[in-house]
């Protein structure tokens, strides 16, 4: 009797899962057939942000700009062909896509108009943001939400370089916590654990701001985050200090 109870069980157990993904999954929902997992993905993704590899969020860039895998660019499937120059000329690096988890098809739609347009080396990080975020994966914002956060006074900013890289130009109203010396200045960041805290430096390739938000982490801050496009961007975007 009990084995028959297990056997039901089981049973009842799998039509639900069949029934709840196939509410979920969009319909026409195609695979890309190389799928990469969060192991492969931090180390593909990591900063310095490596020669060769490109990471592209296939996602809405108001979804982009509030929370992303730091070294992304954003091409969202809807303009893929308007932003495809966005992509490395050299068609055989490696060319990584995701979107919003299991049941999103944007990364792999992208995927395969990439392929079609003869890029060689594809893979989907189907799991996606969510994935990334859950199992740790520091999240990047946008130059956008970057300026709409200081206009509003929602996040506190902190320039992770040295000092004579601060004062030689910042983005305005951040402070000051190299991350060569963040225990001296540890002290200036905010008494409240959750508040928005969000990380610089130099670029894509420079990792000062992942320490700074990790070292944050450490402290026990809930809300770190970089803006891993850092204070070139800011400048291109909005100008100098």
């Amino acid at each position: 009797m009990r084995t028959f109870i297990t056997s039901m069980l089981a049973v009842i157990f799998t039509l639900v899962t069949t029934l709840s993904y196939a509410t979920e999954t969009p319909k026409g929902f195609k695979t890309y057939p190389d799928i990469v997992d969060f192991k492969y993905m931090s180390e593909q993704a990591s900063v310095p942000k490596r020669e060769g590899v490109t990471v592209i969020d296939s996602r809405p860039a108001r979804k982009f700009d509030k929370g992303h895998i730091p070294v992304a660019i954003n091409i969202s499937d809807s303009m893929f062909n308007d932003h495809v120059d966005l992509l490395p000329e050299d068609k055989s690096g490696l060319r990584i896509f995701y979107c919003g988890g299991l049941t999103c098809p944007l990364s792999h739609t992208s995927a395969f108009k990439a392929e079609a347009l003869g890029y060689t080396n594809i893979k989907v990080y189907a799991a996606g943001y969510p994935d990334w975020t859950s199992n740790g994966g520091l999240a990047g914002v946008s130059v956008k939400y970057l300026k709409k956060s200081l206009d509003k006074g929602k996040a506190v900013v902190v320039d992770a370089r040295p000092p004579r890289k601060f004062k030689k130009g910042h983005v305005p109203g951040s402070i000051s916590i190299p991350t060569t010396r963040f225990d001296d200045h540890k002290g200036s960041l905010p008494d409240d654990k959750a508040t928005e805290l969000i990380f610089y430096c130099g670029g894509y390739h420079c990792p000062l701001s992942t320490k700074g938000a990790t070292m944050a982490r450490d402290l026990g801050y809930t809300n770190a985050r970089v803006f891993q496009a850092g204070y070139p961007a800011w400048k291109k975007a909005y100008g100098e200090e």
